[in-house]
């Protein structure tokens, strides 16, 4: 395994090993849960350093900085599913750049952050409802305009928390069977 991957590993699972989620008496998923949630603070600070400096140092006009500040919020909370899927994924195998290119770099280019979904083919832009962070860029674009339509705001909202929901679900499923795996192997280190 690379020294990067195995620092990235470390990180994810608690200096190289599986035993603090396993000895540990809160839920797997919640573990997973609240070690995400453990970045919270620091994507408000982002968040809101990316507000203030568009306002302040910009001179770019936010016409419901309200509405966008709770936006913000709502896709840091949203994201923790994705990354409670992720984190269970890699607990699944080794190759860890296999996992992340199929997982994580397909999200970055799909998300609509760097140019339109709608500029993409057909087949890449069905593709990107599958990732939360594309409705979540939508959801912050809507937030920039000066007339909001609660309608996609609805519709947004609405696929985040069903893909939370089934990220969630799968999160959980994964980690049981990373769990039962390491129980069959007899070692708590990475499967």
């Amino acid at each position: 395994m690379s020294t990067e991957v195995w620092e990235f590993h470390s990180l994810l699972t608690g200096y190289g090993i599986l035993e603090p989620v396993f000895l540990s008496p809160v839920r797997r998923h919640l573990w997973l849960f609240g070690t995400a949630l453990s970045a919270l603070p620091t994507g408000l600070l982002a968040a809101g350093s990316f507000v203030l400096s568009s306002v302040l140092i910009f001179g770019i006009h936010v016409p419901h900085p309200g509405f966008l500040a709770l936006f913000i919020m709502f896709v840091i909370l949203t994201s923790l599913p994705w990354g409670m899927f992720v984190c269970s994924v890699f607990l699944c195998g080794r190759n860890m750049r296999l996992l992340y290119a199929l997982f994580e770099t397909p999200g970055e280019f799909l998300s609509g952050a760097r140019f339109p979904i709608t500029s993409l083919p057909l087949v890449l832009s069905t593709i990107a409802i599958a990732y939360p962070l594309s409705h979540a860029v939508r959801l912050l674009r809507i937030a920039w305009m000066a007339n909001i339509s609660w309608v996609s705001v609805f519709i947004e909202i609405t696929w985040l928390v069903s893909l939370d929901i089934f990220l969630f679900i799968s999160a959980t499923l994964l980690f049981r069977w990373a769990e039962e795996r390491g129980k069959q192997n007899g070692t708590l280190t990475f499967a």
